[in-house]
């Protein structure tokens, strides 16, 4: 199985030989608040769908019109689908205490892309999720568990996530 196979984690070794694994982290790094932001139909995620603070938050989500598409449904890769262009990345990144962004689809770029929009979350130390699948979950925050299956010195780890609605005001 491929490590970028469905619901997956990236480290910074996801770019470079001796960047970060996802192995290198605790656990607990993994268990946090986090805020769904929806962009709807939009077929890329602008800097217009980056929330402006994340009121506590450790880790964003984007649902995406990849989540209205069903693309999950779907049995071959579908080249067009949404992700974040750079300028969102950029602003993104730029979060406050943010450890973790994430997207409803094998990839937070677009195929058509250059790497630079991993760079600014994995240069960052923020760690990135892709994969999702976010039927059923509305925009708000949550308390996010994220269970990676722990490979020495791999760029990636397939992981199973669990959102379940915060029932506290973060900030």
């Amino acid at each position: 199985m491929d490590l970028h196979s469905g619901t997956h984690l990236e480290g910074s070794r996801h770019l470079r030989d001796s960047g970060e694994s996802p192995a290198d982290r605790n656990a607990a790094d993994f268990i946090m608040p986090i805020f769904v932001t929806d962009s709807g139909p939009s077929p890329q995620v602008g800097t217009e769908h980056v929330p402006k603070t994340l009121d506590g938050a450790r880790g964003l989500l984007f649902k995406t019109s990849n989540t209205y598409r069903n693309l999950w449904a779907e049995v071959a890769f579908t080249p067009d689908y949404c992700a974040l262009d750079e300028p969102a990345a950029q602003l993104a990144s730029r979060l406050p205490n943010l450890a973790l962004v994430g997207i409803d689809y094998l990839s937070i770029q677009a195929p058509s892309q250059p790497l630079a929009v991993h760079e600014h979350f994995l240069d960052a130390g923020i760690v990135v999720l892709e994969g999702l699948d976010l039927h059923g979950v509305n925009e708000g925050h949550y308390e996010m568990l994220c269970l990676p299956i722990r490979i020495p010195d791999a760029e990636s780890a397939p992981c199973r996530v669990l959102l379940r609605p915060s029932t506290e005001r973060l900030a």
